[in-house]
């Protein structure tokens, strides 16, 4: 059997290493600063105690303004050495004191999808030790998305529904050949369900477990009738006979139940008594006497 993986958004991240099935959480969004987008122009003068948060320098004429800070034009930009595209009229987050455009916020800082590679920007699920856009995390052999209901499981670092999870991977009952997920029994070399590791007297179907059945020629069985199985039952009280049997009559007997079928005497007691038989019934000598002779 696999060892099975848990699901988690952003905000309840949790993986599993038993086989059990796990339900994806309620879409949440990804947290990340608050997005803004600028106004046109911060105001224009000649004159300005407005300083420039990136070169502490006097802003005199134009520039930008954001959330109380102020910006020369030129340096109202990306921050991304690769990027530094202007950021009036964009929408800009901020990150470290530094601004960002959308792109390459993203690109630098949101996780990225382990389908697809490119940046997670919401509703991030964490499943396998990695990160998926929603619409990314899908079961491995059917492509099935999995939805906010649904459970999945994992093999091998991958995740599946369960019923491909089932057809592909699960063990087979040695009863009913269905496949199994949870709740089995290992017995006799092989794996049951739980409901289905029965004795195997048609007529008793008794639930056992791994700790409490007989074996015979290789399948489980309650103790009566393992007993019945190895006909080695008792002829009075029909029960199992554990250590000594009595074997007369073409039947077996507790040593307590062979008696005589007149005075109840013990035919089998420490003084040795012997028996006589009349249509199938044992019974003592002197009773024989008195009825018979």
């Amino acid at each position: 059997m696999a060892a099975l993986a848990a699901v988690s958004s952003v905000e309840a991240a949790a993986l599993s290493s038993l086989s059990k099935p796990v339900q994806l959480p309620a879409k949440a969004p990804l947290p990340s600063p608050s997005p803004f987008t600028p106004p046109a122009a911060a105001g224009s003068g000649t004159r300005s105690d407005r300083i420039c948060a990136v070169c502490d320098q006097p802003i005199v004429r134009g520039g930008a303004g954001l959330r109380g800070k102020f910006y020369h034009t030129e340096h109202f930009v990306c921050s991304d050495p690769t990027c530094k595209r202007a950021l009036r009229g964009q929408v800009t987050f901020e990150k470290n004191d530094q601004l960002f455009c959308e792109k390459c916020y993203h690109n630098n800082f949101s996780p990225k999808c382990a389908y697809c590679r490119e940046p997670i920007k919401d509703n991030i699920i964490e499943a396998l030790g990695l990160t998926f856009h929603r619409a990314h995390f899908f079961c491995s052999q059917c492509g099935r998305t999995f939805g906010p209901d649904d459970m999945f499981r994992e093999f091998e670092g991958k995740a599946y529904c369960e019923d491909d999870y089932a057809a592909l991977f699960a063990d087979r009952c040695a009863a009913c050949h269905q496949p199994m997920l949870d709740n089995s029994v290992s017995a006799l070399d092989r794996q049951w369900h739980s409901t289905c590791f029965v004795c195997a007297d048609p007529a008793c179907n008794t639930m056992l477990t791994a700790e409490g059945f007989y074996e015979y020629q290789g399948r489980p069985y309650c103790e009566l009738h393992y007993y019945h199985q190895t006909d080695n039952i008792c002829d009075v009280c029909k029960k199992p006979i554990i250590g000594r049997c009595v074997v007369a009559l073409d039947r077996k007997f507790h040593p307590r139940h062979f008696t005589c079928s007149f005075c109840q005497t013990e035919l089998d007691g420490s003084a040795g008594q012997g028996y006589k038989e009349r249509s199938g019934k044992p019974y003592c000598g002197n009773c024989y006497i008195k009825l018979f002779c």
